[in-house]
């Protein structure tokens, strides 16, 4: 007599009659991916510009290297020092993400707005499968992100904006191939470098958007549970 079994209907209907197989899923059991995901990609360009920024002395526009010498904005900073645990305490220029950022936290202060845009997926094989392991179970897959951050370079002086974008995308745009190779981006660049306008939703500021697209590979491993006839039990016919 056959052993019984505790596997849904729609799992012992994958496998031969009058066998017997271990208690498993049917599907996957164990996923591990690689790859950036927006809002990694967020904390790492605002690492970046909040390093590069701290620094007076790394700034090419004078205007700038004079304003972060002198602290200039310094004096519009806020007295309640819960609000300024995100700011770098070196430096008048806000770095933050537009999900955090908040007007009134920055005052007169300029500001880098990093923003992510859509991401668009893009196949490398059929199906995204690279490879099967017979012996293990175990499926590779992978492909490629393509998507885009927006660096708002924000001030209530409009020119001040202007030099802001300017000397944050001459920074990305620089560093971009060095990035690259660091973090594994199949591309990375600053495409654009947008005009002066009203910051959309606030009147009262300026801002300079600065595209930054790229390529970013992302892969997957699929471990199955055990290979499906790991523990097939057949009966024989004639068997005692």
């Amino acid at each position: 007599m056959a052993e019984s079994s505790t596997n849904p209907s729609q799992i012992e209907n994958l496998f031969p009659t009058d066998s017997v197989p271990e208690v498993r899923m049917g599907t996957a059991s164990g996923v591990e991916q690689k790859g950036w995901s927006p809002r990694q990609l967020t904390g790492l360009f605002r690492t970046l510009l909040g390093h590069y920024f701290s620094d007076p002395q790394l700034m090419a526009n004078p205007h700038l290297r004079r304003s972060l010498m002198l602290d200039t904005w310094r004096e519009t900073l806020l007295d309640n020092r819960d609000d300024l645990q995100d700011e770098n305490p070196q430096t008048g220029v806000l770095v933050e993400s537009t999900t955090r950022w908040r007007p009134e936290r920055s005052g007169n202060r300029p500001a880098l707005l990093i923003h992510a845009q859509d991401w668009t997926w893009q196949r490398v094989g059929i199906n995204n499968q690279q490879s099967t392991n017979t012996t293990t179970g175990e499926l590779t897959f992978e492909g490629q992100w393509i998507g885009a951050h927006t660096v708002f370079a924000v001030s209530a002086v409009a020119d001040e904006a202007q030099m802001l974008g300017y000397e944050a995308g001459g920074f990305l745009q620089v560093f971009a191939p060095t990035l690259s190779r660091e973090y594994a981006f199949s591309r990375l660049e600053v495409s654009r470098i947008g005009q002066v306008a009203a910051f959309e939703g606030h009147a009262e500021l300026f801002a300079v958007p600065i595209d930054l697209p790229y390529i970013v590979p992302f892969a997957w491993t699929v471990q199955l549970e055990a290979p499906r006839f790991q523990r097939l039990r057949m009966l024989l016919a004639g068997g005692s």
